[in-house]
């Protein structure tokens, strides 16, 4: 993709490329304004904390598997999943989070360790939007 604006036999203007490189794009006369916008939106400190707070529980999962059932352990993987899916959008669903976190919640409650990180990454869900 290629943009060119200006006359032709001139400086003035702009090109931009399909990687959008800018090239050339003189001087910003009139009612012309110019904008430059590098990157992407960081993520909500919220949204943040929440994946910090998962990030703890997969490890402690990963840490103390061996103390929960077989059926619990595979069912406790399912709800990460879950979890981790809606956690990667822009902006996950908080009640679709709580609820995966609930039944998640069902499958390691026998490990107290876990039950104590889940509570934490719980409360880190309260500060994300609805």
């Amino acid at each position: 993709m290629a943009i060119f604006r200006g006359r032709g036999d001139s400086d003035d203007g702009m090109h931009v490329a399909g990687d959008s490189n800018q090239i050339n794009t003189g001087s910003v006369k009139g009612d012309m304004t110019q904008s430059n916008h590098m990157g992407h939106t960081p993520a909500p400190p919220a949204l943040v904390a929440a994946r910090a707070e998962f990030a703890r529980l997969r490890a402690a999962l990963d840490a103390h598997e061996g103390e929960l059932s077989e059926t619990d352990r595979a069912a406790a993987r399912r709800w990460l999943g879950r979890i981790d899916a809606e956690l990667s959008r822009p902006q996950p669903d908080r009640q679709q989070l709580g609820d995966d976190a609930d039944g998640l919640s069902g499958r390691i409650g026998t490990v107290a360790a876990l039950v104590t990180i889940t509570q934490a990454f719980i409360a880190s869900l309260q500060g994300l939007a609805g």
